[in-house]
This record gives C-alpha cells, structure tokens and sequence, in this order.
C-alpha cells in the first residue's frame, strides 16, 4: 500500500499527501519488535500499510494484556502528536508489518493544515472525552452557522473518498455552544463516513419545527442499516458496527455533547443506512 492509498491521507489534499509522503520514512520492523513502550515520550505518528500491531498495557503483575489491535489503513500514536504527553500503552509488531512513520512535529505541522483541521479536533475531543472534561457554555447560536462549519471542515475528506454530502439546514436558534455541537453533528457524519463505501452519500439537515419549541438535526446515510440489535449500545463506549477503522467513542461523545445541551439523540428505525436525530429546545 502507498501512503497516498491509507485513510490518513483522506483528510488532505492531493499536494499535501504528494508533501507528506516525501518526509515520511518507511520500514518493515522484525517481528516482535517494539515500537515504545508505555510511558515513553512520544516521537512518532504511526501509520500501518500492511501487517498489524498490538497495544497491550501492563498490570500491576507485570503482565502485558492487550488492549486493542492496529491494522491496515490504520494509524496510532496521534495523541502525541497533541498533547506530548507520554505513551499510554505499548506498541509491538505482530508477525510482518509494513509502517510508515511521521516524526511528530511533522505531523503536528500536517494536521494543523489539513481544511478546517477536522482532524486535529477529533483528535482533541478524545482526549476530552477520556478525561472526563465538557466544557460546554450556552449561549444564542443558529445550527445552521455549524453545519456549514463541519461542511468546510469535511468537503476534502469526504470527496477524497468520493462520499457525497447533501446540506439542508434552515436558519433556527438555541441556547448552545457551537464546538459542542459542532462534536454532535461530526461523530454522527463520522459514524456515517466510516460505514459508507466509495459512491455513498450523506445528509445533514436541520431545522425548527411549525411549533417554534424544538429545533432537529438530522444525520442520514445510504449505507448499511444498523442492526436492531446494536439499538442503545450505539451510544455506550467502544461499540462500533459496519466499519473497518474507529475508536467506538464518537457517538458516546455525540451523546454527551447533546445532553450537556438538554436534548436527545436517537438512532431512527430506517429501512436502510442510518440516521441519527438529534433535538434540542428551541430559542
């Protein structure tokens, strides 16, 4: 696989990719290699082309249990890449790999010119998430303002996978904070991106109802239905369904963004794709 060909080029353009993948080094480690272990200062973004890795972490015995497996088309390492805070857990070669590896200030200097720098935001709100952090501050914004805003942020991403999005959003207003919700509607388009083949297509829509009393947001797809048995769970941690990469947090952290607003997220009852609603009290 070449670099232009792994997802984290997705979120970049054709010239950054081409810039990327000059500064980057490749390397095939020996089996059994380890790549840090826990508790080292970062150094590298990680991206696997071929071949897999193990994290594992290491108990109060001294034993290494694994805690999740990094494969083709994946990447890891990125959170130093952020905070520079040390390495959580280890990283060791499982059998042949392929790597490509991205020295952290590059990849910091990538991420940041990535358009809207989407990924450096999802990137941050997981370490929000995992710290238990919501910073959330109401005040009148119009969601519509927001939309357009994750539409700039995700045009070269989604048409690097040839995915179509549809924006349907009418002027509205509530009591919100705009990064927040910026959160919910992108770990929703997220969860719907990461499901979808080349071709498919998503929707994102919103608006208040004849009422006045409540404003929805809609994020809807053309992929494969969600199983009535994944239902709630959807929203629970570290569940995922239908897709070959993700972290099973995002639409946990969709749901937390939306009731630190006092609204609700559902999963609607579709014959096929998916689509999130999201309501929120009107202002």
């Amino acid at each position: 696989m070449y670099i232009s060909e792994h997802s984290f080029s997705d979120f970049f353009s054709p010239d950054l990719v081409k810039a990327m993948a000059s500064e980057c080094s490749s390397i095939i480690p020996e089996p059994d290699t380890i790549l840090f272990e826990e508790e080292d200062a970062p150094d590298l973004m990680y991206l696997v082309l071929e071949g897999r890795v193990l994290l594992s972490k290491q108990t109060i015995q001294g034993h290494h249990v694994a805690i999740a497996t990094v494969e083709g088309h994946d990447y890891f390492g990125e959170f130093g890449v952020v905070d520079d805070l040390v390495r959580s857990a280890r990283a060791i070669t499982d059998g042949y790999l392929e790597m490509a590896t991205i020295p952290v200030d590059l990849a910091r200097r990538y991420i940041q010119l990535a358009p809207g720098s989407a990924l450096l935001g999802m990137t941050t709100e997981l370490q929000d998430y995992a710290k238990g952090q919501n910073t959330c501050v109401l005040t009148p914004i119009d969601p519509a303002d927001v939309v357009e805003s994750v539409w700039i942020a995700n045009r070269t991403y989604l048409e690097n996978r040839d995915i179509g999005l549809i924006i349907d959003a009418e002027p509205c207003k509530i009591r919100g904070d705009a990064t927040e919700l910026e959160r919910m509607i992108q770990n929703s388009l997220n969860n719907s991106a990461e499901a979808l083949a080349s071709g498919g297509e998503i929707e994102v829509s919103c608006g208040g109802d004849d009422a006045g009393g409540t404003v929805t947001l809609r994020v809807a797809d053309n992929g494969p239905r969600i199983p009535e048995s994944i239902g709630e769970a959807l929203f629970e941690p570290f569940v995922t369904e239908g897709k070959r990469q993700g972290t099973g947090l995002g639409m946990a952290i969709a749901k937390s963004a939306v009731e630190a607003h006092g609204g609700s997220i559902v999963l609607e009852d579709t014959s096929s794709g998916a689509s999130f609603r999201i309501e929120l009290a009107a202002l």
